[in-house]
């Protein structure tokens, strides 16, 4: 499922996110497409409906984003549950 956050190497870390699509406490695999990086990552709850998600399809941690190569504060991402 593609995505914006708002964050093929080994996967690695465990890292929290919230999601407005998952209301459950699952887990997935966070793919950046442009630098091959993936994290696991447990859902959470829901994203809050609030201007700073606008766009978003989920908000991961600064550590994951930093693990996943993030060039910046939004990026693509491959989200599989």
């Amino acid at each position: 499922m593609p995505g914006n956050v708002g964050a093929v190497a080994p996967v690695t870390g465990a890292f929290p996110f919230t999601s407005p699509d998952v209301f459950y406490a699952g887990a997935c695999s966070v793919n950046n497409p442009a630098t091959g990086k993936a994290v696991y990552a447990k859902v959470l709850g829901s994203l809050p409906d609030m201007k700073e998600s606008a766009g978003l399809s989920i908000r991961i941690s600064d550590a994951a984003a930093a693990e996943l190569g993030a060039a910046g504060p939004k990026f693509g991402v491959d989200i599989k549950y």
